[in-house]
């Protein structure tokens, strides 16, 4: 996993369905933005109904990605925003 900001990496051979949980039909999805700047409304974002756990290995990992400015990428997130006009779809399968 690289630690750089804006850095690409080629994955292959990854079984996408092992980091889905066994069950994952019921989700929410909706148009949005990016949680952090410039936050531009480009973002399809699929938010499973119920939590998946990662190992705190896996979590540290994520937290070694650094910023251009080479400092730790934390807090990145910005408060909840209004709903306006977005839909929110529920899925069920």
């Amino acid at each position: 996993m690289p630690t750089e900001y804006n850095t690409e990496v080629s994955v292959s051979n990854v079984n996408y369905k092992g980091f889905l949980p066994v069950d994952a039909t019921s989700y929410y999805h909706y148009e949005g933005s990016l949680t952090s700047p410039p936050c531009s409304e480009v973002v399809s974002w699929f938010v499973l109904k119920n939590p998946v756990m990662i190992p705190t290995a896996i979590l540290n990992k994520f937290r070694q990605i650094k910023d251009p400015g080479g400092n730790p990428l934390v807090s990145s997130f910005r408060p909840v925003q209004p709903l306006h006009d977005r839909v929110v779809h529920v899925f069920n399968l």
